[in-house]
């Protein structure tokens, strides 16, 4: 292995996540106290096992319960 190439790998390593919330009671006044959730995700992996595996972009929507 060179040093080129071992300086390229290293720093390539990275991620990005977005999250937005929104109250669901703005929408539905007798909604839970919850939020809907709006998530982007892009770059290496979320965890530790995942640590050197690259995901596609994800956006991901849900409700979180827990503030």
């Amino acid at each position: 292995m060179n040093g080129s190439s071992t300086a390229k790998q290293r720093g390539s390593y990275g991620s990005a996540e977005i999250a937005l919330a929104y109250p669901m009671r703005q929408i539905l006044p007798s909604a839970p106290e919850a939020d809907l959730l709006l998530r982007y995700f892009s770059g290496y992996g979320e965890g530790i096992p995942d640590y050197d595996q690259r995901f596609d972009p994800q956006l991901r929507i849900g409700v979180q319960l827990v503030r």
